[in-house]
């Protein structure tokens, strides 16, 4: 199923639905995830480059055997090396940087996002990639909860 959504005048979201296995949340896993997503979204459009006047954002739910992974993509510009500045953003996807989830300053959504998630669930996962200049925030949810 392929739908697009215009959110805001410029701002196109294409989503891909590829789920053949349904999910269940508890209501504040749901509620977590929803608020991930609609940060990721207000990320996406702030750090999206523009085409032909227009921002895209894909969305993307993959199935696996274990998980359902939610990938949101927006191209970006990066200026220098793409490994050196995906590195640099998942090293922000660790508990070093816990105080970015106080701060009101910019620069911080992925930290914020993935500390949300961590601390309501452990059935959640969140990766970031870089792939032909498209920023890529995957967010993973276990369908079962697991202990660590």
């Amino acid at each position: 199923m392929l739908k697009t959504t215009v959110i805001e005048r410029n701002v196109i979201i294409d989503f891909k639905n590829n789920i053949y296995k349904e999910i269940q949340l508890t209501y504040i896993e749901a509620r977590a995830l929803m608020t991930s997503i609609y940060n990721a979204l207000i990320n996406s459009v702030k750090y999206s480059v523009k085409e032909k006047g227009n921002i895209y954002i894909n969305i993307f739910i993959d199935n696996y055997e274990e998980k359902l992974v939610i990938n949101i993509r927006n191209p970006v510009e990066i200026d220098g090396n793409e490994t050196d500045f995906i590195s640099e953003i998942k090293e922000k996807l660790s508990d070093k940087y816990t105080k970015l989830s106080s701060t009101e300053i910019g620069g911080t959504g992925i930290h914020k996002i993935y500390n949300l998630l961590k601390n309501v669930s452990n059935r959640f996962q969140t990766d970031v990639d870089i792939s032909n200049n498209q920023f890529i925030l995957k967010i993973g949810v276990m369908y079962e909860n697991t202990t660590d």
